[in-house]
């Protein structure tokens, strides 16, 4: 199985995922927070087969809240570090956030370290 993560703290918009790829090959799970998404990709390293693969559609600016926007809020760009310095599986990466240099610097760091964008 494949799994897709859409990370994202307010939208639910999965229409990348819908359009490109086969949904009943993959696996797809919304998460809202940094935190989370750590999380997952923590656990999903004990459990996923070598030849299964995985797609992260990022968002970078997570700190949406019911009472505004949480300034100290982790980010995309922080998810990215962490991959780069923790993660040993196969990754693929789409970045949907609307912030552009957020999302330029997020593709820059993946690139740089060998992920590929879908």
């Amino acid at each position: 199985m494949n799994y897709y993560i859409y990370l994202d703290d307010v939208r639910e918009d999965d229409t990348w995922f819908r359009q490109h790829l086969n949904t009943e090959h993959w696996v797809p799970c919304v998460v809202r927070s940094y935190e989370e998404v750590i999380h997952i990709l923590d656990h999903m390293q004990d459990y996923m087969d070598k030849d299964e693969v995985l797609i992260l559609d990022l968002d970078h600016d997570l700190g949406e809240t019911e009472d505004g926007y949480n300034e100290l809020a982790r980010t995309g760009y922080d998810v990215c570090k962490w991959i780069i310095e923790n993660n040993s599986q196969q990754l693929y990466f789409h970045i949907h956030s609307m912030n552009p240099v957020g999302s330029a610097n997020m593709r820059q760091l993946l690139t740089h370290y060998g992920y590929k964008e879908i």
